[in-house]
């Protein structure tokens, strides 16, 4: 804070030293209104009020402070659980897309295998439809060389 920003009294600097910017701001602005003025508080001045004043300040800045402290490892502590249950739900799903791999290929190697059956199927009524043809043809020959 630059020296005309700096509104209390020099023999309070150790006290000013422990709060922000923010902080001191908002106090300057309530010893303004009408809700410090209650106590007849002044800028610049070095009295006990003024020190019991920024006091109750510091312990007011200090527990903001720790509270917010406390919500941030609550909402690490949650962050962390979420992170756990997001792996566990990866695993799981890791393992049902590797089921669902093996599946479909196991289909699609029997897919591959039932048209080679039909295949060979198709090629073994052909071999037998040549041999019925090869047959009925020896027959004849057969029976022309009877007569």
């Amino acid at each position: 804070m630059t020296d005309s920003e700096k509104w209390w009294a020099p023999a309070l600097k150790d006290l000013a030293a422990q709060l922000s910017r923010g902080p001191l701001n908002e106090m300057r602005k309530r010893i303004l209104t009408t809700r410090i003025k209650g106590e007849k508080l002044k800028l610049d001045e070095d009295t006990e009020r003024m020190r019991e004043f920024f006091e109750r300040e510091i312990k007011r800045a200090n527990t903001r402070k720790e509270n917010m402290r406390k919500r941030l490892n609550e909402q690490s502590d949650e962050v962390r659980k979420l992170t756990e249950e997001n792996e566990k739900i990866r695993a799981k799903l890791k393992k049902a897309i590797d089921l669902m791999q093996r599946i479909h290929k196991a289909y699609l190697e029997q897919s591959h295998r039932a048209e080679q059956a039909e295949e060979q199927l198709a090629v073994a009524k052909e071999a037998f439809e040549n041999i019925k043809e090869a047959n009925k043809r020896n027959i004849r020959l057969c029976v022309i060389d009877e007569e």
